[in-house]
């Protein structure tokens, strides 16, 4: 924690900000570690749902990361696969999408998939996923509770 606090203290100087990425295998796996080094170093989150849903923990556990987060991947995914097709994943984006308004999340969402055998991903047909992903995001801005359109 000693070195993401001078970093920070670095950070502080320009006009940047420090985030690291809370992933299957690393140090911060587990919403519980990642909302400790945010609380006790002032760093953000990138925040990727994916990555605790794939090691079981629920949407709403990782809601609470949410009000740390400075940049958010998003991709579907379900317990056990870090990637999953649209409409096998269980991650509920309207609700998702919801949170990060409620919170005054006003920034960049990003579409993230890997191409890669890795936790179970599935790396095919990533083009229609990303389509899903934007047609349900702009179902829930236009209006539709679901965030079909």
């Amino acid at each position: 924690m000693d070195c993401l606090k001078a970093m920070m203290q670095v950070a502080s100087h320009f006009r940047t900000r420090i985030c690291i990425e809370p992933a299957v295998r690393s140090l911060a796996e587990t919403h519980w570690i990642a909302g400790e080094l945010v609380r006790r170093t002032g760093i953000g989150l990138a925040l990727d749902y994916s990555h605790f849903v794939c090691l079981g923990y629920t949407q709403e556990q990782i809601d609470t990361l949410v009000p740390y987060a400075k940049h958010i991947h998003q991709r579907q995914a379900r317990p056990g696969h870090l990637q999953a097709a649209f409409d096998r994943g269980t991650i509920n984006f309207p609700a998702l999408f919801g949170k990060l308004r409620d919170s005054g999340y006003r920034r960049a969402l990003a579409v993230e998939f890997i191409r890669q055998l890795f936790a179970n991903d599935r790396p095919d047909d990533v083009r229609t996923e990303a389509v899903l992903m934007r047609d349900r995001f702009n179902g829930w801005a236009t209006g539709f509770p679901d965030g079909s359109l």
